[in-house]
C-alpha cells in the first residue's frame, strides 16, 4: 500500500514505467508526488496472531502477547518486537519452531524493506490499513465500470479494460494534454 504524505517527509519519487517523473495524468489532476510504502497493519497483525498461536497454549497469554505486540509495532518498535519473538524461538522445537521462525522472518523482511513505519504514518493521521484503497477500487471497478449485480466474464474483461483506457485518454485530452 502506498499513502500520500507531506513533501518534507521521506519520499519515493517516480512510478514504474515513468522514470523519475509522474505520469502526465497524475500531474494534470495535481496528484501528490510524495508517497510512502507501508505494509497493511492488519495484514501484519495477522502474522503476529499466527506467531502467538504457535507460541502460547493458553488463550489469555496468547491474547495478552498479541495486544502488546500490536502496540509495540504501532509505536515503531519493530526491533524490540523481533527480539521478543527471538526469545520464544530459542526455546521452541520442531514444527512449532518452524512456524515461529516463519512469522518472525515475515516481520524481519518487512522491517528491512522499511514497510513497518506505522508510528510515522499515524503521526500524519493516515490510515494504517488498505481498506480505504480497497473500497475505492471496489467503487471504481465494480460500481462505475461494471455496475451492480453484474459479473465479470473472461470474454468481456478485455472490452471493459479497453473502455477504461479510452476514458482515461478522453480525460487527458479534456485536461489539455
Amino acid at each position: 500500500m502506498s499513502v500520500s504524505v507531506p513533501s518534507n517527509w521521506r519520499t519515493r519519487r517516480g512510478l514504474s514505467g515513468f522514470g523519475n517523473t509522474q505520469p502526465p495524468l497524475l500531474e494534470k489532476v495535481k496528484c501528490p508526488t510524495a508517497t510512502y510504502k507501508l505494509l497493511d497493519f492488519y495484514h501484519t497483525a495477522s502474522h503476529l496472531q499466527d506467531f502467538a498461536d504457535a507460541a502460547f497454549t493458553c488463550d489469555d497469554e496468547r491474547q495478552s502477547w498479541f495486544k502488546k505486540a500490536r502496540k509495540t509495532l504501532k509505536k515503531g518498535q519493530a526491533l524490540n518486537l523481533m527480539r521478543n519473538m527471538d526469545e520464544f524461538i530459542s526455546s521452541a522445537t520442531g514444527e512449532r519452531c518452524k512456524i515461529l521462525v516463519r512469522e518472525r522472518n515475515y516481520i524481519l523482511k518487512a522491517y528491512r524493506r522499511r514497510l513497518l513505519n506505522y508510528q510515522l504514518v499515524s503521526l500524519y493521521q493516515l490510515p494504517l490499513g488498505s481498506s480505504a484503497v480497497e473500497s475505492l477500487i471496489r467503487q471504481v471497478v465494480n460500481l462505475r465500470m461494471k455496475g451492480n449485480s453484474k459479473f465479470w466474464l473472461p470474454d468481456n474483461a478485455e472490452i471493459i479494460f479497453c473502455f477504461v483506457n479510452l476514458q482515461l485518454l478522453l480525460f487527458q485530452s479534456l485536461l489539455g494534454s
